[in-house]
């Protein structure tokens, strides 16, 4: 049922622009505001999806938005974007969020921004949250953006950002305070480990102590933004016994002065969304964007074609898995022209799985495959333990102690002939590859919150690996195309070209049977984060 509130829900500018209508007193004040629809689609009733506005604001949202295009109207033609674009309802209610006059004072307090992978999280901090912060009523001084692992953040975006705002980019936190002292604006770029670490310790005594105004994103924050192991274990399923919540704490502290520290993630853990009660005394979470309805990603997604089953207990039935999927991004490679790559998450050793789905069993199997295959002389699998990164030929060749960022080269590089990667617990953030078009998982893994109820995070997380654009070239896509797959589509000459696009774009995921945390993620995953195959090819041809 739907129901309308007693209030303009722009009061707060959650559109991007303020709403000046003033409700009369002593009226009946639901009859003068309406119903709208977040997406502009009618039909989309879900509770999201609604807003209650007043007829200012409702039509200055239709003409703004340009709801008349969306999906589930009549699809009429217009010059530009032909619906509200997916990074909106990010960066909009991002700043709707900061521009509100109550922000300056807020206290213990960590936002937390949900997005789904190729939505546009760490964009729209380059392309819309500097700018907003470089100029009043903010005039940050610093910003701080962190993630998990330094490859994440694209250095070149914050500082082509930072020159067009007046900031010095830099990834040394001793530099960063070089700069401040010398009276400059600065970005730093940075990872979880060293932001917690001295230098960076040094730089935040000097901004407190300075009174500089400073900003701080966590990327990636479900994992390392819990507020104690017990709460780990609860939220992200693992023991915890060696979590001591190190960056919460830093943040908790800097959040008793500082309103501006925001947390980005595309799968917020229990105590982000309120599942899981946090003790009054700790620094709290709020999310403070809308979600996204999953078929305005259709255009900056890859999309899913198979979510399979599979005996984990038998290992012939496995690697025949293997072997059907090694063969079929091969074959599809030659078709198509665009390469897939294949991630397989194996056991450490037999000791976790006495069916012989271990790495190196797995690894002998994958070697096979390709010998069989006419494929002796490449390098067509890698392999990616904890610091430990290694290439194989199917004949034994091997290569050792390869830099992470060289490996994810060769993955992301067409013409080059790397197609497997095997890891045990690699992989499930910070691994940007495009290329990749399925996963397979051999691992038992099936997590819950103690009390029954599965924790689907650390599925969902893996397989938002798979939603990246994958076309032959890349560069293309983002310099000529934005990013957006339909603009790519309509250049295309001829069907043949238009039907290989789409099949190169479109993914697998083979995961457990008889598991009930991977069924559940499934689901969650197939409504709310990433469109079918089936639905992007109608969609796409209606385009």
């Amino acid at each position: 049922m739907i129901m309308k509130k007693d209030y303009c829900e722009n009061c707060n500018t959650i559109l991007g622009f303020e709403c000046t209508y003033v409700l009369p007193k002593n009226s009946n004040s639901k009859g003068i505001l309406t119903i709208e629809h977040w997406d502009g689609n009618p039909n989309n009733d879900l509770a999201d999806n609604i807003i209650t506005l007043c007829g200012n604001c409702a039509m200055y949202k239709t003409n703004l938005y340009q709801d008349w295009t969306t999906p589930g109207r009549n699809l009429k033609k217009v010059e530009g974007r032909s619906w509200v674009e997916p990074v909106d309802f990010i960066y909009k209610d991002w700043i709707a969020y900061c521009r509100q006059p109550s922000f300056q004072k807020v206290r213990n307090n960590i936002g937390i921004i949900v997005g789904k992978t190729g939505q546009g999280k760490t964009y729209s901090i380059s392309k819309y949250m500097i700018p907003e912060w470089s100029k009043s009523p903010h005039d940050i001084d610093l910003i701080i953006v962190t993630a998990p692992q330094k490859g994440i953040i694209d250095d070149i975006d914050f500082a082509i950002a930072g020159q067009k705002n007046g900031y010095y980019h830099t990834t040394d936190a001793q530099q960063a305070l070089s700069y401040l002292q010398d009276g400059l604006r600065v970005i730093l770029t940075t990872n979880h480990v060293a932001f917690i670490n001295a230098n960076c310790l040094d730089l935040l005594i000097y901004v407190q102590g300075q009174h500089i105004k400073h900003a701080i994103v966590i990327d990636e924050a479900h994992t390392w933004l819990c507020t104690g192991s017990a709460a780990y274990r609860r939220v992200m399923g693992w023991g915890g016994a060696k979590y001591n919540a190190s960056l919460y704490n830093l943040l908790s502290n800097i959040s008793t002065y500082n309103p501006y520290i925001f947390g980005l993630t595309a799968t917020p853990n229990g105590e982000q969304t309120g599942k899981v009660q946090i003790d009054s005394s700790d620094t709290t979470f709020e999310i403070i964007n809308k979600n996204c309805p999953v078929e305005l990603l259709l255009t900056k997604q890859a999309w899913w074609d198979e979510f399979v089953p599979l005996d984990i207990l038998d290992q012939q039935t496995v690697f025949n898995q293997i072997e059907k999927r090694i063969i079929q991004v091969e074959n599809e490679k030659l078709e198509t022209g665009v390469k897939k790559a294949i991630f397989i998450q194996c056991n450490q050793d037999r000791d976790y799985n006495d069916v012989g789905l271990d790495i190196n069993s797995i690894l002998k199997e994958v070697n096979r495959i390709y010998r069989e295959l006419g494929h002796e002389g490449q390098f067509k699998t890698c392999r990616m333990t904890s610091g430990r990164n290694e290439i194989y030929s199917p004949e034994g060749g091997r290569q050792e102690n390869l830099d992470e960022t060289k490996l994810k080269r060769m993955l992301n590089d067409n013409d080059d002939p790397l197609t497997i990667i095997l890891v045990v617990n690699k992989g499930g953030m910070g691994m940007n590859l495009p290329p990749l078009g399925g996963m397979i998982f051999t691992k038992r893994t099936d997590k819950d919150d103690g009390e029954g109820e599965s924790l689907t995070e650390f599925a969902r997380q893996y397989m938002g690996r798979l939603v990246r654009p994958n076309v032959t070239n890349p560069k293309e896509l983002k310099q000529k195309f934005d990013y957006d797959f339909s603009k790519y589509y309509q250049s295309l000459s001829t069907d043949k070209e238009r039907r290989n696009a789409i099949k190169a774009n479109s993914f697998f995921v083979d995961y457990p049977d008889n598991n009930e945390m991977w069924k559940t993620a499934i689901e969650e995953f197939k409504e709310s984060y990433c469109n079918s195959v089936e639905f992007a090819t109608e969609s796409l041809e209606k385009m």
